[in-house]
């Protein structure tokens, strides 16, 4: 029997797989499968020989930590940036103080 819980709680992840046609001391090979949301923990390829009792082979998984969020720095065009604003109020002042005006196709 192959079996897929979650370390610490036992919780199944995954239906258990049973391999038949068997025969004592045969030696099986099993490699882990991916689970989404989780990370295997315990070893990626598991041998064991066939006996009596005890015919199973364990793969142990933890939950994957969620994302965290990062806001995403404001910049460019669209940003609320005070450099940006100074800048505009410093050439509205200088083409006023020279009496610049601006022309439009209406004007």
């Amino acid at each position: 029997i192959f079996k897929y819980l979650e370390k610490g709680t036992n919780k199944e992840l995954h239906d258990s797989k049973l391999v038949g046609n068997m025969t004592f001391e045969d030696e099986v090979t099993e490699k882990a499968i991916e689970i989404a949301g989780y990370k295997l923990v315990s070893d990626e390829n598991v041998t064991i020989k066939i006996d009596v009792e005890n015919n199973e082979i364990i793969f142990y998984y933890e939950k994957e930590p969620e994302p965290e969020y990062v806001e995403i720095p404001k910049t460019g065009v669209n940003s609320n940036n005070n450099i940006s604003v100074y800048f505009l109020m410093v050439v509205a002042f200088i083409l006023g103080m020279f009496g610049i005006k601006l022309r439009t196709r209406n004007n």
